[in-house]
């Protein structure tokens, strides 16, 4: 198997490497009864494989006719090769050029219709091949739609029936609704469209259904000319832009017809029409559906709408109309800026990106045509945006105006003839591919390569290429062992994980890099000068050793953290631990509490420290309110307890596994994997502070603990971790905290014969 995937990387590497040799041409040709198949919608593709190497591959056809046309190496010309179209045609063919496959297809018509013989439009049917490839057909507003596929048996589903048939020329399939599928109550609503006594067909229109009196959810989305079937109620409709239709009743099946108005609009700069003006058309200027009309030659565009009250905006030109019953236009009258676009080499405006802009309220893409941008609008000052970096400022005047704006181009290059997934950010705002020629006005700008951080600038008065020189990087990670896999490898900031033979592979610019990985003693300086160059890393050997839980063996990945060292992965299989990390170095382990120094062969125990009380006080550390604190601890490690007695109390002694402690505060080193401390308390009280008095909840902010009510006494506020940071005598219903930094803190609140309260709280 190993010798499989070397021979298929080969093959790649050397299709890689024969990319710029001769092609030979093989034509495809999609035919539907002997003729050359002519549709734009749903066009298929075709791919040519070798070893499951694709050879050639095109998913849309160089002409209006399903033919295609694609390139396959010189050195494939004689051997025999796959392909497969995604109409489900497969077989063998040999390589020649000039070599022409015709793919004769069936076509499948298909037909919804409701129980009553009625169309149902905007019906989903799956078409499903011997593969299972899936073919999905929407019908249309009178229920239908086809599609083109290779001969062959087929299965279908709609809704909850399924079926299944043999296309072996062209074929019918109707399918119609079962008689009780849809609820007995339940009717057909129709809408058609008509302008005057003519039907009006746009299928770009659309409609909203909903329940009378409810305005926030639509009861069926609709396409203009479609139905649905709807429950006997009240209804209206509102459609695309936003115009309502008065509420009615539906008992049975019904249509409602919607009529449409032609508007025209005449936009004119004085006397001369404005050709190929946008203007958008609103129920409310603050809605963000609109319908769009583009002028003709002459100046005018045309729209059908329902009758109605409208608005228009046109580059900052807004004003409204009402849709009545008659047929109506609209005369605007425009100022216009004529923007001629020089450059060396014309054929470069069609692939830039233009845009021009009041810098507020309007926006609007343009597209130069015969070199010139026609900008129509109201008096005032705009901007011409060229490639998202670039402006110019457009003055426009009453009347007609002209402006001329001189470009540059802009390329870069470079020494590598496979730069992968680099590309070069100008000024921030947009990413160019080698090669690639950019347009853009006189000025200063910067570049970066995407993986360099530091930029240059530079002056454009003039057609500019910058050639940059780059290095193809190679870093190959050693252990002892040989190549180390999925080793993270820090290049310039950026991370890469190694292959399976140790490497990564980068092409960079020249210049100076680290080099970093936290699995490395060292860390590498590298100044890339040459097309070419490699580095070897050397990667800190394994240090394998035990680790238990509770003296039980371990499965985890466990992350260790060195205040000097970094972070290091443990993984732990039947407890037998391994880790890249430095040997004699202290580490604390994720959601362990404590350090442990780990070499070669060592155990490491993973265990818990239940601190609990006996009598009035408070231990800690203290994980929550209960009776007892439960911790997981590294075995071994040193941890802090502090024991503070209340109520007039007095401290006796830390017990940890039967062993005495006469001081309050101790640092400990965890004896066992189960390790039981309690802190004694002495007066005759057995009752565990804990679970008698620590629901007090005070009120606080970052400046003060407020008491429910005036008290004199005294407050000891305590850390997290038992130190005593805070100690003060209380004569009034606050205490302040504005000068504890912030963390977890513990406040006991002690007054005269009262019962002692204690809370916590959080500083912010």
């Amino acid at each position: 198997m190993k010798r499989i995937k070397l021979f298929l990387a080969a093959l790649m590497v050397a299709l890689m490497a024969q990319g710029s040799a001769s092609a030979a041409t093989v034509t495809v040709a999609f035919t539907y009864a002997g003729d050359t198949i002519s549709q734009w919608d749903d066009t298929p593709s075709f791919g040519i494989y070798l070893k499951g190497y694709e050879l050639a591959f095109q998913d849309y056809p160089y002409d209006g006719k399903w033919v295609y046309q694609l390139d396959v190496n010189d050195m494939y010309v004689g051997q025999s090769v796959s392909y497969t179209s995604s109409l489900g045609h497969k077989g063998k063919i040999t390589i020649a050029d000039g070599l022409k496959i015709s793919l004769e297809c069936k076509k499948l018509n298909v037909t919804t219709k409701n129980s009553q013989d009625y169309p149902m439009s905007w019906q989903e049917v799956y078409i499903y091949d011997e593969d299972n490839k899936d073919f999905r057909l929407s019908t249309n507003y009178e229920g239908k739609d086809s599609i083109y596929l290779n001969s062959g048996n087929y299965s279908y589903r709609w809704r909850e029936e399924y079926g299944s048939f043999s296309l072996t020329d062209d074929y019918e399939l109707n399918l119609k609704e079962k008689g009780g599928q849809q609820p007995s109550s339940s009717v057909r609503l129709y809408i058609k469209s008509r302008y005057g006594d003519f039907p009006y067909e746009d299928y770009n229109k659309s409609a909203s259904l909903y329940e009378a009196g409810n305005d926030d959810d639509n009861y069926s989305w609709m396409g203009i000319n479609g139905s649905t079937d709807v429950e006997p109620g009240s209804y209206y409709i509102k459609d695309g832009i936003g115009i309502k239709t008065d509420p009615f009743v539906v008992t049975k099946d019904t249509t409602i017809w919607f009529d449409y108005h032609k508007v025209t609009f005449n936009s004119k700069t004085g006397n001369n029409p404005n050709k190929s003006q946008d203007i958008e058309i609103y129920t409310n200027p603050d809605d963000y559906n609109n319908e769009r009309v583009t002028t003709n030659a002459n100046g005018s565009g045309t729209i059908y709408l329902l009758a109605g009250q409208y608005c228009y905006n046109t580059a900052g030109i807004t004003g409204t109309f009402t849709v009545g019953n008659e047929d109506q236009t609209v005369n605007i009258s425009t100022s216009k800026v004529v923007i001629t676009l020089n450059c060396d080499d014309p054929d470069l405006l069609g692939k830039q990106s233009f845009y021009w802009t009041d810098g507020e309220n309007f926006s609007h893409s343009a597209q130069p045509l015969d070199g010139k941008i026609i900008c129509y609008g109201a008096p005032g000052k705009y901007k011409l945006i060229i490639n998202n970096i670039c402006s110019e400022e457009i003055e426009m005047q009453e009347g007609e105006n002209a402006k001329t704006i001189q470009l540059y181009s802009l390329q870069f290059t470079s020494n590598q003839t496979s730069g992968g997934k680099m590309s070069v950010e100008i000024s921030d705002d947009l990413d160019v591919s080698f090669g690639r020629k950019v347009l853009l006005t006189a000025g200063t700008y910067d570049y970066r390569v995407n993986y360099a951080s530091e930029r240059t600038e530079f002056e454009l008065s003039q057609n500019k290429e910058i050639a940059l020189n780059f290095c193809k990087l190679t870093i190959t990670a050693t252990d002892n062992e040989g190549p180390v896999e999925d080793e993270w490898i820090g290049i310039a900031g950026r991370y890469y994980r190694t292959n399976d033979k140790g490497q990564v592979t980068e092409t960079l610019p020249y210049g100076e890099y680290k080099i970093t990985c936290s699995d490395s003693d060292e860390d590498k300086q590298v100044t890339l000068s040459t097309a070419e160059s490699s580095v070897d890393l050397t990667i800190r050997p394994y240090v394998v050793f035990s680790m238990t839980y509770k003296g039980r063996p371990m499965y985890d990945v466990l992350d260790a953290y060195g205040t000097e060292t970094g972070d290091f992965e443990i993984i732990v299989e039947n407890g037998i631990a391994k880790s890249r990390l430095i040997p004699g170095k202290a580490y604390e382990i994720e959601d362990y509490y404590g350090t442990t120094t780990i070499t070669a062969g060592c155990a490491v125990d993973l265990g818990v420290l239940q601190v609990t009380t006996d009598g009035m006080g408070i231990a800690f550390p203290m994980e929550n309110w209960e009776a007892v604190s439960e911790y997981d601890v590294i075995v071994g490690s040193t941890v802090r307890l502090t024991a503070i007695p209340v109520s007039g109390e007095t401290f006796n002694c830390w017990d940890i596994n039967g062993v005495t402690y006469q001081n309050g505060m101790i640092d400990v080193t965890i004896p066992a994997s189960v390790t039981k401390a309690k802190a004694v308390f002495g007066g005759g009280s057995q009752t565990q502070i804990r679970q008698s008095s620590v629901n007090t909840s005070f009120q606080f902010d970052d400046n003060y603990i407020y008491l429910p009510s005036a008290v004199q006494g005294e407050a000891s506020i305590y850390a997290a971790d038992g130190k005593l940071t805070k100690n003060l005598g209380i004569l009034g219903d606050k205490i302040g905290i504005a000068d504890l930094p912030e963390g977890n803190y513990i406040i006991v609140l002690s007054c005269g014969d009262e019962p002692t309260q204690v809370a916590r709280f959080n500083k912010k």
